[in-house]
């Protein structure tokens, strides 16, 4: 198509060009008439040339937007995959993560605090919960402790008033006995992920939270 119209064009020009007067010398219409071809022509081409050039700036924006969604695709699927490595203990994803906290963080001797006991250091119903770990100092002279709990059926809420009340009550517990336990439990650290809510006190509850987030990523 784009070589027809040139030549349609070109024959154009050269009967204008042949027809612009009789006694003119030879040589005038024939340098005029291929100035004006040459315009044509070029033209021509540069029209041509514009949808090619659009075509292409497309394609780039489209694999640009393909690799964006490529790499947000990639992430989640690591991040999901990240929370599902970990390995329940006693089927419990809860349980698995103290236990991984406990071993990466120094703590006194720990003692598992289980669904049956649960209650009588934070007062909130737990009994719908899908899972969850309590860990605390076994004699009681420290104020160590660690608690996650699955958001799946879960009044958080009701977890975060609980927990407060009972910090409260261990400061209480502490304050006349060891200052540094008390230091301890005003250093509470938490986590909350999509899927869990957890906090620490430890001297080193930092690392109780990254060692946690590590592995629910």
């Amino acid at each position: 198509m784009k070589d027809t119209r040139i030549l349609a064009a070109a024959f154009a020009v050269l009967l204008l060009g042949g027809c612009s007067g009789e006694g003119a010398p030879s040589d005038t219409p024939a340098t005029t008439s291929e100035t004006a071809l040459a315009a044509v022509t070029e033209s021509l081409s540069a029209e041509a040339a514009s949808p090619t050039e659009a075509a292409a700036d497309e394609t780039s924006a489209d694999e640009t937007s393909a690799d964006e969604t490529t790499a947000q695709d990639t992430t989640e699927e690591t991040t999901a995959e990240t929370a599902a490595a970990v390995e329940p203990v006693d089927g419990s994803v809860c349980k698995a993560v103290a236990l991984a906290v406990m071993d990466a963080v120094e703590f006194p001797s720990m003692a598992e605090a289980g669904a049956d006991r649960i209650g009588s250091y934070l007062d909130c119903d737990l009994s719908q919960a899908a899972d969850f770990a309590m860990y605390i100092c076994g004699s009681g002279g420290f104020a160590d402790e660690i608690f996650i709990v699955s958001k799946e059926g879960v009044d958080i809420n009701a977890v975060e008033d609980a927990m407060n009340a009972r910090i409260d009550s261990r400061i209480n517990d502490f304050e006349d006995y060891d200052p540094n336990e008390v230091k301890k439990l005003e250093a509470l650290q938490l986590l909350e992920t999509d899927g869990y809510f957890m906090y620490a006190v430890s001297s080193d509850a930092d690392k109780c939270i990254d060692t946690a987030a590590k592995m629910l990523g």
